[in-house]
């Protein structure tokens, strides 16, 4: 019986929603900052519970880089947008705990 989709998956999973991947080196952290002459609290930033990190944090959780999930806390998110004017549009978001 095959298993029907909820709408959350229907959105995480459409070629419209852009691609979210954690930065795993420091070194590669380190660089983005020099290159943009910001520090990780000048960055944009995205809740630990945003849906669009749900896949990458699974994935990074299944690899062990992190036993949970508040072990992405302070990463940089780079998101890969596709662009009708050009290939793709990269920006840069720091992970951080909603407030309550």
């Amino acid at each position: 019986m095959k298993q029907k989709k909820n709408d959350k998956d229907i959105i995480l999973n459409n070629f419209m929603m852009p691609k979210h991947t954690i930065i795993k080196d420091p070194q590669e952290e380190n660089e983005i900052l020099k290159k943009y002459n910001i520090t990780k609290d000048k960055l944009p930033k995205i809740y630990i519970d945003d849906p669009a990190l749900k896949k990458e944090e699974e994935l990074l959780i299944k690899e062990k880089f992190v036993e949970n999930i508040e072990g992405f806390i302070g990463k940089i998110v780079k998101i890969t947008r596709n662009s009708q004017t050009s290939y793709e549009h990269i920006f840069y978001r720091v992970i951080v705990h909603r407030s309550k």
